[in-house]
């Protein structure tokens, strides 16, 4: 537990810090590191790098995780014959969707680029697809660890899912719809979020275990 707070600290700080510097930095310039990264991945364009990332992308975007997150929901519900879980695990996705939107207009960063076509509309601070993949895809795996018994392949699992919260991140970058702040700030609200949505499952789940003892 306090692992867990200390992790929640520290994220929050990481997320907050980030915020703050993008807000000052302010419209008319660009974090230095932000220009390192754009210059690093302009040469990627039209390379088969580029084109994996457009295709990574869309497993981070509406299209993808709303039918996903249905399907997982209804899943859950069978294996865990608990109405809880999936309605935290869509309920979580939602939250980090409708939070994300409003540090977007919060911040109001523009993007390195708009492209309908990849999901790359409104404001960039942070990034949707990172904040939202890392509370969706990890609450799916924080669930389905507590499924599989078998330690060789629920690391398989953790090893899976954790490069694609990471690759979908990355993506964003590599296809020039975010800055690599945006990446940074997204993985570290998400985090945040997902952690508070396991503690409130830890902390129900204590609390029926003493109800029925």
């Amino acid at each position: 537990m306090k692992q867990t707070v200390v992790y929640m600290i520290i994220v929050t700080l990481i997320g907050m810090l980030l915020t703050l510097w993008v807000v000052i930095t302010g419209q008319d310039s660009t974090p230095f590191i932000d220009e390192k990264i754009v210059a690093f991945v302009q040469p990627l364009n039209e390379t088969p790098l580029y084109d994996i990332a457009r295709w990574l992308t869309k497993l981070g975007s509406k299209i993808f995780l709303v039918p996903f997150t249905i399907v997982m929901s209804v899943f859950f519900l069978w294996r865990f014959r608990d109405w809880f879980v999936p309605l935290l695990f869509a309920g979580g996705t939602l939250i980090a969707h409708i939070l994300n939107q409003f540090i977007k207009h919060l911040v109001v960063r523009q993007r390195p680029s708009i492209a309908v076509e990849l999901d790359a509309t409104g404001y960039s601070f942070p990034s949707g697809h990172a904040m939202i993949s890392i509370v969706c895809y990890g609450l799916c795996l924080y669930f389905l660890l507590k499924l599989i018994p078998i330690s060789t392949k629920a690391l398989t699992l953790k090893i899976g899912i954790g490069l694609l919260i990471i690759a979908i991140g990355l993506s964003r970058v590599i296809i020039h719809v975010h800055y690599i702040t945006d990446v940074i700030a997204g993985f570290a609200f998400g985090f945040l979020i997902l952690r508070c949505l396991q503690c409130l499952y830890e902390s129900r789940k204590r609390h029926r275990m003493r109800k029925t003892s």
